[in-house]
């Protein structure tokens, strides 16, 4: 798994899926419900500008093998990265949607957090 989720492809699939957001937003305001047209353009250019990064940090990549940033620490297991991020995305989808999706998001958490310990233990 952590050799298939690259950070170009982790912040690439972040994008796409804001971009989805945005037109699950603009659903909801052509069908009457929720606020402004102004929020679907801040959501969907916020998501643009997130692929727009990406793909800057792919072609980056892709034209010299030497890392961006030599000095930081590359994590250890990034899935626990992802797993994280997907239960963030739960705890927040819990605000409009009800209190059930945060108590989802314990599972992912828990192997995330599982995931470092084991990562972080000596020897």
């Amino acid at each position: 798994m952590e050799r298939r989720f690259s950070a170009a492809f982790v912040v690439a699939l972040w994008g796409v899926l804001n971009a989805v957001m945005a037109a699950l937003l603009a659903g909801f305001i052509a069908a009457g419900y929720g606020a402004t047209m102004f929020e679907v353009w801040v959501y969907g250019s916020a998501s643009g500008l997130v692929i727009l990064i990406a793909l800057g940090v792919w072609w980056a990549r892709r034209r010299s093998g030497t890392p961006l940033a030599r000095g930081l620490r590359i994590p250890a297991r990034p899935a626990s990265v992802v797993l994280f991020a997907l239960a963030v995305m739960l705890v927040w989808l819990g605000l409009p949607f009800g209190m059930w999706l945060p108590i989802l998001a314990v599972i992912p958490l828990g192997a995330a957090l599982m995931m470092e310990i084991s990562a972080r233990r000596p020897g």
